[in-house]
């Protein structure tokens, strides 16, 4: 019958699914994974070459402290200007993101990692309304379903 066939189904014919929020980072999952699929950027201030804050674009900011100690923050890469599904950053890659009231800010790739959230200990929603106009089913989710009314 499919491991995912009746989740597909009741998304097509009742517009509903069926979701879960990381306890960790607030991310929306799909009920088929186990762990949250959210990446995780560790950012370092590109002039202080790895500091806490985040040098401001606009000449804000004044000269940066050489002698500062550097900090790691960390930021979920689906936030960032210019992201989208399937996007890679790399090491050393320098991003911009609007950082509140000071502006537009950058900062280097310092690693990415994956959220570590877990379903099981997650609030699940269900979600009225989903718009869902074709009905794509794999092999295994499309086992004894009846398609004799299709045409293309």
């Amino acid at each position: 019958w499919g491991s995912r066939r009746d989740l597909e189904l009741k998304k097509y014919t009742h517009s509903t699914t069926t979701n879960w929020l990381c306890p960790t980072c607030g991310y929306t999952n799909d009920p088929i994974f186990n762990r949250c699929e959210r990446v995780m950027l560790q950012l370092a201030d590109t002039a202080l070459g790895g500091g806490g804050g985040a040098t401001p674009l606009s000449g804000e900011g004044g000269e940066a402290d050489l002698g500062a100690t550097p900090q790691v923050f960390q930021r979920a890469a689906d936030t960032l200007p210019g992201w989208f599904p399937g996007r890679v950053y790399r090491e050393n890659e320098v991003v911009h993101f609007a950082a509140g009231s000071s502006g537009v800010r950058r900062a280097r790739v310092v690693s990415t990692a994956r959220c570590t959230g877990k379903s099981r200990k997650a609030d699940w929603l269900e979600r009225r309304g989903v718009e869902c106009f074709i009905l794509l089913l794999s092999r295994d989710g499309s086992t004894g379903l009846d398609l004799s009314m299709t045409t293309h």
